[in-house]
Parts: structure tokens; C-alpha cells; sequence
């Protein structure tokens, strides 16, 4: 590591500036940030998994659930003999093909293609993590460079104001800071 003499202290900057090199070279990351929101609309194009997704939605409220309640309590009444047995068979038919058989497969897909969309948003969320982290280590190695220069400074500033004949200049150890 060079240090700084007593003649470059007294020259003018602006004299080299255009032999000057940067204390420190940025290196970007090469991530470019993404709306997850418009690529997982640009996957999802068919009407099927549109349905799916309306489908999943709707079946997870609590009017779906109240609806299925109200659904189990008549089956009850048609068992016990309140309503007629036709009933009884029709609720069985609505729970146990419709709900199970037809409902339930597409709820699955609804689910899948929600998942989709969340697992977009973790790896764009990892990506823009790492570019963060890629950024702060940039601007540490920057903050060192400028650090050591600072030293190199105030050692060459020392030295100017020691009397001739007892210079000493020492060069900055690596990694030492103020």
C-alpha cells in the first residue's frame, strides 16, 4: 500500500483528476425486480383455472360452511322421518357425489394454483433479498476503501505538520479504520 507524500499533499487535485483512479468499482447484481401479480397472470390464461381459483374462494367462506350445516341438518330431518325419504337421498346424492366427487378435485386445482402464485412471490422475495445483501456488502467494501484513504490522509496531514527531519510515514495497516 503507497502512502501519501508531502508533494501530493500540496499539488492541486484538479491537476490529475483525469489520471485519478476510483477508490472502489461498483459491481451491480443482475437482478431486475419482477410483478409477480402480472406473471402469475400471464401463467394463468385458461377459464379452468380461473374457475378453480373462483371456486376455491367461494367454497372457503363462511356462507359455504353455513350452507353445508343447513345441508347436514335436513339430511338429518329426512333420516329421522320429518321429510320425506326422497330427501334423505337427494342430500346424500348432493354430499357425497357432488360435494366429495366434483367439488373437492377442483378445490384441489383452485389450490394449486393459488400455491403457484405464493411460490413466485418467495423466490422473487429470495431474489431481492440477495440483491439487498449483494448491495450492503458493495457498500461495505466502499465505506473500507474510503476508510483506509482517510488514513492515509490524516498520516500524510501528521506528518506535514511534524517538524522536518522526524517524518515518519508509516502506511496504513489493511483493514484499519478510525
Amino acid at each position: 500500500m503507497s502512502t501519501i507524500t508531502q508533494d501530493q499533499l500540496e499539488q492541486d487535485p484538479l491537476d490529475n483528476a483525469d489520471q485519478l483512479a476510483p477508490l472502489y468499482l461498483h459491481t451491480p447484481h443482475a437482478h431486475t425486480p419482477h410483478n409477480i401479480n402480472e406473471v402469475h397472470r400471464e401463467e394463468q390464461t385458461s377459464i379452468n383455472a380461473h374457475l378453480a381459483v373462483w371456486l376455491t374462494k367461494t367454497v372457503g367462506t363462511m356462507p359455504t360452511a353455513y350452507t353445508f350445516v343447513l345441508l347436514a341438518l335436513i339430511g338429518l330431518l329426512a333420516i329421522l322421518g320429518i321429510l320425506s325419504p326422497i330427501v334423505a337421498l337427494l342430500v346424500a346424492w348432493t354430499s357425497q357425489t357432488l360435494i366429495q366427487l366434483v367439488l373437492l378435485p377442483v378445490i384441489m386445482v383452485g389450490q394449486n394454483v393459488l400455491s403457484r402464485k405464493q411460490e413466485l412471490q418467495a423466490d422473487e422475495m429470495f431474489a431481492t433479498t440477495q440483491h439487498s445483501f449483494h448491495d450492503i456488502e458493495q457498500i461495505m467494501a466502499h465505506l473500507d476503501a474510503q476508510d483506509t484513504a482517510i488514513v492515509q490522509i490524516l498520516q500524510a496531514l501528521e506528518a506535514q505538520q511534524q517538524p522536518p527531519g522526524q517524518q515518519n510515514l508509516v502506511p496504513a495497516a489493511e483493514g484499519e479504520t478510525l
